[in-house]
């Protein structure tokens, strides 16, 4: 048996609550037995669960005071002049004005 993780969205979720340690024991059995039926998925869940356990050795790092208003900010700037520059262009269209 051959399964397209990477094509099937839910499968992809599942293997992802699966490294999480998210899953009921009902789900992991399912899962486990998927696993043995199909190497990729094997593969797949195992490098996912590998790959969340280090993610987690990971020293949390906060960003520095003010940074997310700064952020914030950045982004409404970016915003106002993406829609500044949508409304000179739909008033240079003379489709919108007639």
């Amino acid at each position: 048996m051959n399964v397209k993780h990477t094509e099937n969205e839910i499968l992809t979720d599942f293997i992802l609550d699966y490294s999480d340690h998210l899953l009921t024991p009902a789900e992991e059995r399912s899962l486990r037995d998927l696993m043995a039926m199909c190497d990729g998925t094997r593969k797949f869940a195992i490098s996912g669960r590998a790959t969340a356990s280090l993610l987690r050795k990971l020293p949390e790092i906060r960003a520095k005071e003010g940074f997310e208003q700064r952020m914030a900010a950045a982004f409404a700037l970016e915003l106002e002049d993406e829609t500044r520059q949508a409304n000179i262009k739909n008033c240079n269209n003379k489709e919108l004005i007639n």
